[in-house]
């Protein structure tokens, strides 16, 4: 219940008595209880005065004890001020006592009152019964405050006051029946003030700042957090707690030796003052005094005391056939900066609630038989390593930080034990317990043996590094397990659960691979083997489950095992992140289409084994469309052969029948009516044969594509051919010709080809419009080849092809200017013969198949006809625009040469539909003789173009 301030109107006598009346009446409502515990101050307990913004000193102030201030480590005023300890300053030390101070504070504050008074609580002269008393607002003493223990050495008081401490000057606090200084605490919200020549019992802890006025004595502590301590000529000491024995053991000595039966190993204080006794049971031991000796104890007997504290910061071992017997709560704690502690002898926990406490860094080790009773604690951040036999009746609670069951260690709880949020227990030994709850947050990991049944709620994690967790019992993963499972490639080994009894399964799988490396195909790792196997994992965490991997894992459930297999990735899923050309994906459904064919191990074992960003050009290795280069080729040829017709037919017109026009040569030269016009007489007696040969040169290129790489073609040949005028109409002819062509192609490859090529052509004249026809065809020989996977692919193939070609025009004639309008129209199908490659790792067979090309022309040719002496000189200009009306992007279809998989097709360099062709020419004729050159460019058409040169000569007769 809460007090209620009475009214202010009445005398402050009767206000003070008021108080009381009400003290009384809820001490009757509220017995008190002597089962408070006192407040741990961690390493703040050696501490006499600690501040957090400097300790100022005046006057002849004594301190027995150690200073300390941090972050303001100002200690100032000592000489004439007296510091019987160590002035730490603001070391490591006074960093960990801060830290400890804070918890302590917020322990004692935030503890339920057993009296909650009015704001502004004077305590006058009045006696108080163990308990924790609270106040709002603010405490006063104006009087001789005594606490009384009832008899009681443990008895606790503690006084929370939400603002402030004030005594008035010469008030006091006395304490009686066993109530001890250091069983008394004062928690104070903001700053307490001691007045002149008053004296206060207890520990102070402050919030903000602590102030001492001149005279004033502290039988205790005071412990500032954030604030300052202001000290004048104050006597500050502290009274050890004792079973009300004078000269009680509190510190650790070893003055003579490491014997704990030898009383001058033990002080009764920090400061290293001489106990009078050895250790009994309510002491509360302490290692070590400042200047202690001889660490590496011995027990020598049984020895049973309170608690154990170690704050020794180098290495405490506690040995001997006997046992030490902690008969307190919390048992034993290991504070922050401490050493390792080893305790090899007996030890024993007999308290309500033992616990065990290890903060430090090196943490503690019981590496001989250890029995507790009722149950047992694990609390601290640092590591508790079990290398003896530890054996708990009842429950086992790991709170905080790791208990760690070493190789021949055992840990056995007649009840469950909770590996609680934070905390961790590693077993390479044995853990004995009939249920292990490993809550969320919570970490159990190792290779040992685990004797119970295991709940996962957290992290279940098998192996130190790699290796077996033993469960002789059954295994259960809830929802929020995890069980972390990690796979050596190289020696074959993973993390293994082997559970004598039933696994049900749920949560999570995480799977990780030593090193990041990726598992052979093939491989399988057993990663669960059980008496039987429930659920599924409803979540599976796989560094291999493709997108990303031609290998993927597999979780593969039986009734008694869980494995984690290898297996074929498909290339479309492998490859789904990475962006594919056509002629990629083509050849990744190839390959899909024959993951299964042992003929494909070979090509799958080196794919398999490159990264994966890799992969897409080995694709582009495997696939052939440069190949249709084989096309390309042809396609040029015919129009070399073209061109050296029209330029043949072109001459016919433009020298009127070869020698017509020519002095001497039967014909005369006929002016038109302009005066200076040439044009041709012709009569159907004049029948006359011609022979021709030419040499022809052909560089094409056709440009990369992002589907396809490109190639360039060259060629050089020659071509003879002889014609005959039938009348003045007709002019009817035959060609013969060889080509050289070779190609190179990506990475190296190369495509050569022989071929020969023949036609026959006609011309129709009447007056000034013609027609002229070619029909031919090809065979070509070729010799591929190129850059594949893992090596050149060889093949050899043969090519026929069937051309036709028509085209039309009228002469204009303008003095001697001869304007055409021309258009033509040219269909050339190319047929190649089946193959196989040989060589490489995936070479090809290729079936027999074909592509085609149909091109209109349309445009204008002018030529100019003079005389030059004996000869005819006609130059020519042409300028023609060309549309591709079938295939712009040339195809290849083939399969694995093996016979594995299904044919693909993928396709060579798209190029543009329409072009621009140029045209040059020249002709020089006699009365039987000439010689021409012709030049033919195809520009502007999109990724291909071409260059064509004829020179040649002719006969006639």
């Amino acid at each position: 219940m809460n007090a209620y301030l009475p009214p202010k109107s009445l005398p402050k006598i009767m206000r003070r008595i008021s108080w009381c009346l009400i003290a009384a009446a809820t001490l009757a409502e509220f017995p008190l209880s002597a089962a408070i515990a006192p407040v741990d101050l961690g390493q703040a307990v050696d501490f006499r005065v600690l501040a957090g913004s400097g300790i100022t000193n005046t006057g002849a102030t004594t301190i027995i004890g150690d200073v300390g201030s941090l972050p303001t480590s100002t200690i100032s005023g000592f000489g004439p001020g007296i510091i019987i300890g160590t002035n730490h300053g603001g070391d490591a030390i006074t960093l960990a006592a801060k830290g400890d101070l804070l918890t302590a504070y917020n322990d004692g504050a935030g503890r339920l009152p057993t009296i909650t008074y009015g704001p502004i609580h004077i305590f006058a002269t009045e006696t108080l019964a163990p308990g924790i008393y609270n106040d709002p607002s603010s405490f006063g003493l104006t009087g001789a405050l005594t606490l009384d223990g009832g008899g009681d050495p443990n008895a606790i008081f503690i006084f929370q006051a939400g603002s402030t401490l004030i005594s008035d000057p010469g008030s006091s606090v006395i304490l009686q029946n066993g109530a001890q200084a250091g069983n008394v605490f004062w928690l104070v919200g903001s700053s307490a003030t001691l007045g002149v020549n008053s004296s206060l019992s207890g520990t102070i802890i402050a919030v903000t700042s602590i102030t001492l006025n001149t005279g004033a004595t502290l039988d205790g502590r005071a412990l500032a957090l954030n604030g300052a301590v202001t000290l004048d000529s104050n006597p500050i000491s502290f009274t050890p707690l004792a079973p009300g024995v004078p000269g009680a053991p509190t510190h650790w000595l070893g003055a003579t030796d490491g014997s704990w039966t030898v009383v001058g190993n033990w002080a009764s204080d920090l400061a290293g003052t001489p106990a009078l006794v050895i250790p009994s049971l309510a002491d509360n031991l302490t290692f070590s005094a400042t200047g202690a000796a001889n660490q590496s104890t011995t027990l020598g007997a049984d020895f049973t005391i309170n608690t154990l504290t170690i704050n020794d910061p180098t290495a405490v071992t506690i040995a001997g056939a006997n046992t030490l017997t902690l008969a307190g709560d919390p048992g034993l704690t290991v504070n922050t900066g401490a050493g390792l502690l080893t305790i090899s002898s007996g030890l024993a926990f007999t308290g309500a609630a033992p616990t065990v406490t290890v903060n430090n860094t090196a943490g503690a080790v019981f590496s001989g038989a250890v029995t507790s009773a009722g149950s047992l604690i694990k609390a601290g951040t640092g590591t508790l390593f079990i290398s003896g036999t530890t054996n708990v009746t009842g429950p086992a609670n790991i709170n905080a930080g790791t208990l760690n069951i070493a190789t021949g260690g055992t840990f056995t709880a007649t009840g469950t034990t909770t590996v609680a949020a934070g905390s961790t227990v590693s077993v390479t030994g044995d853990l004995v317990s009939p249920t292990i709850n490993v809550l969320l947050g919570a970490n159990l990991t190792g290779a040992g043996t685990i004797t119970g049944d295991v709940n996962n709620f957290g992290t279940v994690n098998p192996g130190s590094t790699v290796g077996t967790l033993t469960i002789n019992g059954g295994y259960t993963q809830g929802a929020t397990g995890l069980l972390p499972t990690e796979l050596v490639v190289t020696p074959h080994n993973n993390d293994k659960l082997l559970i004598s009894g039933p696994a049900n399964l749920d949560g999570t799988l995480l799977i990780t691979t030593a090193g990041g490396l990726r598992p052979n195909l093939g491989d399988s790792f057993n990663i669960i083997h059980a008496a039987s196997v429930a659920g599924l994992f409803a979540t599976e965490i796989n560094p291999f489950v493709g997108p990303g991997t031609l290998i993927k894992l597999v979780v593969v459930y039986t009734p008694t095992d869980v494995f984690v297999n290898a297996v074929q990735n498909t290339f479309e899923n492998a490859l789904s992140l990475i962006p594919l050309t056509p002629n990629q994906t083509a050849t990744a459904g190839a390959l899909d289409s024959a993951l299964t064919d042992v003929r494909q191990a070979a090509v799958l074992n080196y794919l398999n084994n490159i990264n994966i960003n890799a992969v897409p050009h080995e694709l582009d290795r495997i696939a052939p469309e440069e190949l249709t280069a084989i096309y390309s080729i042809s396609f040029a040829q015919l129009d070399t052969e073209i061109l050296t017709v029209q330029q043949r037919l072109s001459s016919i017109r433009n020298a009127g029948w070869g020698h017509t026009y020519y002095p001497g040569g039967g014909k005369e030269v006929i002016l038109g009516a302009g005066g200076g016009q040439l044009s041709p007489a012709m009569s159907s007696s004049d029948v006359s044969f011609r022979f021709f040969a030419n040499a022809t040169g052909q560089y094409a290129s056709l440009g990369n594509t992002t589907n396809a790489n490109g190639f360039d073609v060259q060629s050089v040949g020659s071509t003879i051919g002889g014609d005959v005028r039938l009348d003045e109409h007709w002019v009817l002819g035959a060609t013969l010709g060889y080509a050289r062509s070779t190609s190179d192609l990506t990475e190296g490859g190369r495509l050569s080809a022989d071929g020969m090529r023949a036609a026959v052509y006609a011309m129709y004249i009447s007056g000034a419009f013609y027609t002229e026809a070619m029909v031919g065809g090809s065979f070509n020989s070729y010799d591929t080849r190129r850059a594949a996977l893992g090596g050149m692919a060889q093949g050899s193939t043969n090519s026929t092809s069937f051309d036709t070609y028509v085209g039309t025009g009228y002469d204009i004639y303008v003095n001697q200017w001869t304007f055409t309008p021309v258009a033509s129209l040219r269909y050339t199908v190319v047929n190649i013969d089946s193959f196989q490659e040989t060589g490489s790792l995936q070479p090809l067979s290729f079936g027999s198949q074909n592509q085609d090309s149909m091109r209109s022309r349309i445009g204008m040719r002018v030529a100019y006809n003079t005389l030059c002496g004996a000869a005819r000189v006609s130059p020519s200009l042409g300028l023609q625009w060309q549309h591709e009306y079938l295939n712009n992007e040339l195809a290849m279809t083939s399969q694995f040469a093996n016979g594995a998989g299904n044919p693909f097709t993928v396709h060579g360099p798209k190029i543009g539909r329409d072009s621009a062709i140029v045209t040059a020419g020249i002709n020089v004729a006699w009365s039987r003789y000439a010689v021409y050159m012709a030049y033919q460019a195809e520009l502007f058409r999109t990724n291909y173009d071409s260059h064509t040169m004829i020179v040649g000569f002719r006969v006639a007769w």
